[in-house]
């Protein structure tokens, strides 16, 4: 396991112990990155030591106010983003309680981006 992988899935079980929310939160390797999910969602996603939860327009302007930045990532040598997710401000992540806050806006972002469009 390269040192990289280890510090992400160290984190992710980190931020699976500090939401212990009522549905279980599992990971899984996703281009990298570990994913977080719950009931299937992909809601977070830690990549280089950082956590980052998944946009909409509800949550949105949370992560334009704290100047957070999108996931960003390297293809084929282009410099690319991830634009539905952006970074978890570290004073979020060290507060359990506005951490769940996050999460669950994440998790609601993920659910509608899953449903099928009309």
């Amino acid at each position: 396991m390269s040192r990289q992988l280890k510090i992400n899935e160290d984190l992710a079980q980190y931020i699976i112990e500090q939401l212990a929310l009522i549905d279980p939160i599992s990971t899984r390797s996703l281009f990298g990155a570990c994913a977080l999910c719950r009931n299937e969602h992909v809601f977070g996603m830690v990549w280089k030591g950082d956590l980052y939860f998944k946009v909409d327009d509800e949550n949105q302007n949370d992560y334009e106010i704290a100047n957070s930045h999108t996931l960003g990532y390297v293809s084929k040598g282009e410099e690319r983003a991830l634009k539905s997710f952006r970074a978890v401000p570290a004073e979020v992540v060290e507060n359990r309680e506005e951490l769940r806050i996050w999460a669950e806006k994440a998790y609601r972002a993920a659910m509608k981006a899953a449903k099928p469009s009309s």
